[in-house]
């Protein structure tokens, strides 16, 4: 909270200080590391820290890929992947280490597309989860399973404070989109300003070989782009890839679009950060099913005031 008749200024270090407007002074002042690199990272405590608050989201499970089958037979597309947790937490800095290990996790990978005839689709990857030493986790969102001649699920969404939103499903040629809002548990409602959106699924074919739209990927409820950059696009188009988030939490991306005049295009990839992967359209006869999209990677902010 900043005192009044104060205002706070970004310098160019990555530290934020409170001055008075008055007389310009530093009153109060935070020092604000952010994390990205997927993979093992070190916090190093400042001196004369007070107290540290972590902010943590996981990385976006993987979409699944659809199937590939015959004319006339039932082909689902890839389910999304679930979009990573969020969690958040403040400790004294008497309670830390001079260092706390910081991991990033890593957005899952996409199904891979099918090439061979009759056979189901490939699942995507579960997203890295998101942790600051042993203190704080936000898991990753789980992956898109593959497009059988059934079904393709979305993965469910990430554990956490705040939990991941689920991947659409792809239960019928038109896949479903993904979900918008993850749970909170702390109080028991859904909040979609936090937690990432799951991945839309991929568009199956149904007996009658009737081209259908894939889903699209869950929305963040401040997303700041256009709506249209997650939908499924024409038919045998790719998944449109999540835009920019004022939040942390991303949107998923679009599941692809089924054809059968071509083979079918990947899903989306995931909004940073945490966003879920589209799934993957089926492919029609000879030609190769959509592989999934890409989950996104996850990030770690720890700040320190004094």
């Amino acid at each position: 909270v900043v005192p009044s008749g104060r205002t706070l200024t970004a310098t160019g270090s990555g530290t934020i200080v409170a001055t008075s407007l008055t007389s310009g002074t530093p009153a109060a002042s935070a020092d604000v590391q952010i994390f990205t690199t997927t993979g093992a990272n070190t916090w190093t405590k400042p001196s004369g820290a007070k107290w540290i608050e972590v902010q943590l989201v996981g990385g976006g499970g993987g979409g699944g890929s659809g199937r590939k089958g015959v004319s006339a037979s039932q082909r689902r597309g890839g389910g999304g992947g679930g979009g990573a947790a969020f969690a958040q937490m403040s400790f004294p800095a008497s309670a830390l280490s001079s260092t706390v290990s910081v991991t990033v996790g890593a957005g899952g990978s996409g199904g891979a597309a099918q090439t061979s005839a009759n056979s189901d689709g490939n699942d995507g990857t579960n997203g890295g989860a998101t942790s600051f030493g042993s203190h704080l986790a936000a898991l990753g969102g789980n992956r898109g399973d593959k497009g059988t001649a059934a079904a393709g699920s979305g993965g469910v969404g990430g554990l956490g404070v705040h939990y991941g939103s689920e991947g659409g499903s792809a239960t019928s040629s038109t896949g479903s989109d993904g979900q918008n809002t993850g749970y909170d548990v702390t109080i028991t409602k859904y909040l979609g300003f936090l937690s990432a959106a799951g991945g839309g699924a991929g568009a199956g074919l149904n007996g009658s070989d009737d081209e259908a739209d894939g889903g699209s990927g869950g929305i963040s409820l401040i997303y700041v782009a256009s709506a249209a950059g997650i939908s499924g696009g024409a038919p045998g188009a790719a998944g449109g890839s999540a835009g920019a988030n004022i939040a942390m939490g991303g949107s998923g991306g679009g599941g692809s679009n089924s054809t059968t005049t071509s083979s079918a295009a990947a899903g989306g990839a995931g909004g940073a950060y945490g966003g879920g992967g589209g799934g993957g359209a089926a492919g029609h006869d000879s030609y190769n099913s959509g592989a999934g999209g890409a989950g996104a990677a996850g990030i770690a902010i720890v700040t320190t005031y004094f």
